[in-house]
């Protein structure tokens, strides 16, 4: 085994995986508050990922790929499973086709970016939401509004379906959503 220095980049991207793997046993534990901090701590370093193999120039096909397969956990099956333990479960084996979705539309969505991948250079905008972004908006949804007393039962009940279904569609969606800065070596000098 020869070791280069995509070691670093890929070893950040494993964190992200980690950290989803670490959300799924809070939420069987019913923490939804730590298992969303996880998904949060994935986030930002799914991020750094990235960054640190522009900054140090090894980015790679196989660095795309293991980000993508560490994306589809903590980004699609963690906050599917947490719409499943929150809420899905009352519909029985329909809930857990209701509760997949987002998984589901954001593997979709991975693997057409990986196809469609042509340099490792950064894009002006993404085609689709992008999986992270997804995630954290079902996780915020959950968190600051459904499992509290914030909203009526009324109007929970309308609103899991909706988050849950636009997020979906928004992920394989062909809406073009702007880019962060993602900073690199040029930005920096």
């Amino acid at each position: 085994m020869r070791i280069t220095r995509s070691i670093v980049p890929n070893l950040f991207t494993l964190v992200n995986l980690f950290m989803g793997f670490t959300a799924l046993v809070y939420i069987i534990r019913d923490d939804f508050v730590n298992a969303a901090l996880c998904v949060l701590v994935a986030a930002i370093f799914d991020m750094l990922d990235g960054v640190v193999a522009r900054l140090i120039n090894a980015a790679s096909e196989f660095g795309v790929e293991l980000d993508s397969l560490c994306d589809a956990v903590s980004f699609g099956v963690v906050p599917s499973f947490m719409l499943y333990k929150v809420f899905f479960y009352v519909y029985q084996d329909m809930g857990i086709l209701l509760a997949s979705l987002p998984a589901l539309a954001g593997v979709i969505r991975l693997a057409r970016f990986n196809v469609k991948l042509t340099s490792f250079e950064d894009k002006k905008y993404f085609i689709g939401l992008p999986i992270p972004s997804g995630a954290l908006t079902i996780l915020s949804y959950i968190i600051f509004f459904h499992i509290d007393d914030f909203l009526s039962e009324d109007i929970k009940l309308i609103s899991i379906f909706v988050i849950t279904f636009i997020t979906s569609l928004a992920m394989v969606s062909n809406i073009k959503f702007d880019n962060l800065p993602r900073y690199s070596r040029r930005y920096i000098k």
